[in-house]
């Protein structure tokens, strides 16, 4: 229950209890007229002064919630919880159901591809059918919970699109702060019958959890409030939370059960581990060794809680979407123990790869407050750019024109240095039959640009054409990489489908770059990887008198530019820029935190490069990184060579 709103004394048999306003309202509404009802309230039941008894009482709290005939989940008497309220709830949780179905598991967004970006022309729903929730429990006393469609009406009457009062409640119950409490997590989690109390009506604790997926769908219909989809980010842990631990199959150790309560908030930092132990599985010696004592400083328990992990699992998966040093509010931690009160970074686990996690051993060590791992320094942070919107995209590809991606014989076309087998400095010159043969090639598609007025057409024509094999076909170019660092594929940020056309385009680009920097002329004719004929076919164009071609060539290039100003449900929580090493290494790292100096590392048992400042005789975490080129290898490779890295 949550507590807070002042307080008042209740007489509690012989004893005179302080309890805030909020709960001595949901005991009143929670008794029973004519009988007896007991209820176990933590607030009440524990001694909340008496730091013994907490120490005590709090691994028992799991038992005691997962033993109890119901959970009662009171959001407060404000909570608008009214009739015309749960109408649009229930509908939501039959959407959900309806759309959903078969979906809720597929991806970690549940069900994106069902999403609503634009109100369909029929009806929201997909059946004119109700629908009956049951519980797993076979007791007779549970009884079905019904979820009317009422197809008499419309989806208009039914949703009440048009009440924007109404909306933002039901939006600001979703983000209800009680939903970041580190207790309730463990109490909903646990639960076997969980119900949503009102003061006027009680919904079982799915069918809200299944409106709350309902709503995250209707993308046309957007949340006022909340500059995010997912603005109850918390709601969605506690969902989760009850997902797997109420499933056989999910063996849940320390390290993952504190990923769910990245988004939770408690008024004792400790909470924050001990509330996680209630759902742990994994019983293992090192979590055995963790008990609740209120008599120890926050930071004792987070370095204790780290090193028992790290030593368990010998890895660095712990550190998850704790990493970026700008967002700690623990000083005094060392870097590499997790400060679980900062908010979370929720790109760190975008890009998340098991490949990398398995490249090597890190073979971890603690010694007191110090890491020390096995890992491989790759580069220095050369450049740090912003990438926010066209314009800065623009002034990317402008400003790199004579920076490391120059430093290959071929230019931003040469091969990039994270390449499967190219590197800036073995890159090999292109033989002479290529070059002749290529030169026609290039005739051919000027030819071809001056005949054809339809620019789809071209782009077959070209395509169609075999260039003979050459140096770089195992290894991407410069300028290619350039371009997938702006929009790179991650577990929740899919890779946009590419329209048409992508080497005219990444031509265009280059073409247009050089020419207002009137250095066009001096581009070598022959270049890799068949882009000299789509440089050919860009200056064509852009020459031409063709007006409708030329404007069909800058719709493409919008095209492509709006995949990498990605849609907004793909969008990272965090903002980030462009870094780029003094090597040549192209990367995303969090905005405002990477500076030039700081070194990029690759650690091993981690499942993201990271980025680590120099401190004397040791290194300190500052964030993670998206390098472009090595997030999937599945060796390393001979030249990058390991050492011990001390990270404090």
């Amino acid at each position: 229950m949550e507590i807070g709103g002042g307080s008042e004394t209740i007489q509690c048999g012989a004893f005179s209890i302080s309890a805030t306003k909020n709960l001595i309202r949901a005991l009143r509404v929670l008794r029973h007229p004519a009988k007896s009802r007991w209820l176990w309230v933590d607030a009440l039941c524990i001694n909340q002064k008496d730091l013994d008894e907490k120490s005590k009482q709090i691994p028992m709290m799991r038992d005691i919630y997962s033993g109890a005939t119901m959970v009662l989940v009171w959001l407060g008497e404000g909570s608008v919880m009214n009739e015309a309220a749960l109408e649009v709830i229930q509908s939501l949780a039959l959407l959900c159901l309806q759309r959903l179905k078969g979906h809720l598991h597929e991806t970690p967004v549940p069900g994106i591809a069902q999403m609503l970006r634009e109100r369909p022309k029929g009806s929201l729903f997909t059946s004119d059918k109700d629908i009956y929730w049951t519980s797993r429990r076979s007791d007779w006393r549970v009884k079905p919970y019904a979820l009317p469609r009422r197809p008499e009406l419309s989806d208009d009457a039914i949703f009440k699109f048009e009440d924007r009062k109404l909306w933002q409640k039901i939006d600001t119950m979703f983000a209800s702060s009680y939903f970041e409490r580190s207790w309730v997590i463990q109490e909903v989690a646990v639960g076997r019958e969980v119900f949503i109390v009102s003061t006027e009506w009680t919904m079982p604790w799915d069918v809200f959890a299944r409106a709350y997926e309902g709503r995250s769908l209707l993308l046309f219909h957007p949340i006022e409030e909340y500059s995010r989809l997912d603005s109850g980010l918390a709601f969605s842990a506690i969902r989760d939370a009850r997902r797997r631990y109420r499933n056989p199959d999910v063996p849940w150790d320390l390290a993952s059960v504190l990923t769910t309560f990245a988004y939770s908030k408690q008024k004792f930092p400790e909470d924050h581990i001990y509330a996680a132990l209630g759902l742990v599985k994994v019983r293992s010696s090192g979590v055995l060794a963790i008990i609740p004592d209120y008599r120890k400083k926050a930071e004792e328990v987070f370095l204790e809680t780290a090193t028992s992990i790290i030593n368990e699992r010998q890895d660095l998966y712990l550190w998850g979407t704790q990493t970026l040093s700008s967002r700690r509010n623990m000083k005094s931690l060392p870097s590499w123990v997790p400060d679980w009160t900062a908010a979370p970074t929720e790109a760190a686990t975008e890009y998340y790869s098991q490949a990398s996690a398995d490249l090597f051993p890190g073979f971890p060590m603690i010694y007191g407050q110090s890491l020390c791992v096995q890992g491989h320094i790759l580069d220095k942070a050369d450049q740090v750019l912003p990438m926010d919107g066209r314009e800065k995209l623009d002034e990317i590809f402008s400003r790199l024109a004579g920076r490391p991606l120059g430093k290959t014989i071929y230019g931003p076309f040469g091969p990039y240095l994270g390449g499967n087998n190219g590197s800036l400095e073995d890159a090999a010159p292109i033989s002479l039959p290529i070059i002749n043969t290529s030169k026609k090639i290039i005739h051919f598609a000027k030819l071809l640009a001056s005949i054809l007025t339809d620019l789809k057409q071209l782009i077959h024509a070209l395509d169609c054409v075999v260039l003979p094999p050459h140096p770089l076909d195992n290894s991407i170019l410069c300028l290619e990489a350039l371009w997938s660092v702006f929009k790179p594929h991650s577990r929740v940020r899919p890779r946009p489908s590419t329209p048409l056309g992508e080497k005219l385009f990444l031509a265009f680009c280059w073409v247009d770059r050089m020419m207002l920097q009137g250095r066009w002329a001096s581009m070598p004719l022959t270049l890799p990887k068949g882009f000299g004929m789509w440089v050919q076919a860009a200056l064509t164009i852009l020459h031409s008198e063709n007006n409708a071609m030329t404007g069909q060539l800058r719709e493409l290039c919008a095209e492509h530019m709006e995949t990498a100003l990605l849609q907004e449900e793909y969008i990272s929580y965090t903002k980030e820029e462009l870094i780029l090493t003094k090597r040549g290494y192209l990367g995303r790292v969090p905005e405002g935190v990477v500076k030039p100096g700081h070194v990029v590392a690759i650690l091993g048992g981690a499942s993201i490069p990271y980025v680590l400042e120099k401190r004397e005789d040791h290194y300190c975490l500052i964030s993670h990184v998206y390098v472009e080129g090595i997030m999937n290898m599945k060796t390393l490779p001979k030249e990058m060579k390991l050492e011990r890295i001390h990270i404090e």
